[in-house]
């Protein structure tokens, strides 16, 4: 006959190690850099054509997250400038970076499907956030040239210090 074995019983739902959660940040910031590398002018040009039908979903989408708002008014103007070549002097990688963004954004379905209430957003603040962060030398480039506050836009870890 077999011995039988005590085992010591774990609390419910404690489990020996943590599941890692599906989607890390390396993964984000690798589909937002592999993305903004694939952004042509004429993507930024198509972007900037539809800055209405973006300024009516950030009106309906924003209003949970306010540095997103920000962030999407400050994106428009930026490439607006940008099309119409008043900042010259702003790095592509920083156009890319934010058209990537805003693109994945206006996309319905992504990591978690704008049509879930509350949540649906988050994911596309957070990649706009990133964004941001990447893009911060040349954001700062363009508060600095239009003389706008950086404060207001650019998360704390990735404003320059000064």
């Amino acid at each position: 006959m077999p011995r039988a074995t005590t085992r010591a019983k774990r609390p419910r739902g404690a489990s020996a190690k943590r599941a890692a959660p599906l989607l890390q940040p390396r993964d984000v910031r690798s589909y937002l850099l592999e993305h903004a590398a694939q952004i042509a002018p004429a993507d930024v040009d198509g972007l900037v054509a539809r800055v209405a039908e973006v300024h009516d979903k950030a009106a309906s989408d924003a209003p949970r997250h306010p540095l997103f708002r920000r962030q999407i008014d400050f994106a428009l103007q930026l490439l607006g400038d940008h099309v119409a070549g008043r900042c010259p002097q702003i790095p592509f990688h920083t156009i890319a970076l934010l058209t990537a963004a805003l693109y994945y954004w206006l996309q319905p379905i992504d990591v978690i499907p704008d049509f879930i209430p509350v949540a649906g957003t988050s994911d596309d603040a957070l990649v706009l956030e990133l964004a941001f962060e990447l893009a911060a030398a040349g954001v700062d480039r363009y508060c600095t040239f239009m003389d706008l506050p950086r404060e207001s836009v650019l998360p704390a870890a990735a404003r320059p210090h000064r």
